[in-house]
């Protein structure tokens, strides 16, 4: 079993001594709008920017956080 912090907690033959050098790597993740955004960078360096709040960046369009929008256009 792993920590939130990717540390090693738990290791089910061994339970009284975790194994403290095994660690797995951590990503930073924000849940928006339902959906759960991960941000990666290959040297480990934090997010960049924030996400952008797209249902209220774009205001001339009508928007619903709740609405279901089709991944294709329709023609």
């Amino acid at each position: 079993r792993w920590g939130p912090e990717g540390d090693n907690t738990y290791i089910p033959y061994r339970p009284d001594r975790p194994n403290r050098g095994l660690r797995l790597r951590s990503y930073p993740v924000r849940e928006q709008y339902g959906c759960i955004f991960m941000w990666y960078q290959p040297q480990g360096k934090e997010p960049q920017w924030e996400l952008p709040d797209i249902f209220h960046k774009f205001p001339q369009f009508e928007t619903d956080a709740n609405a279901y929008y089709r991944p294709y256009p329709e023609f």
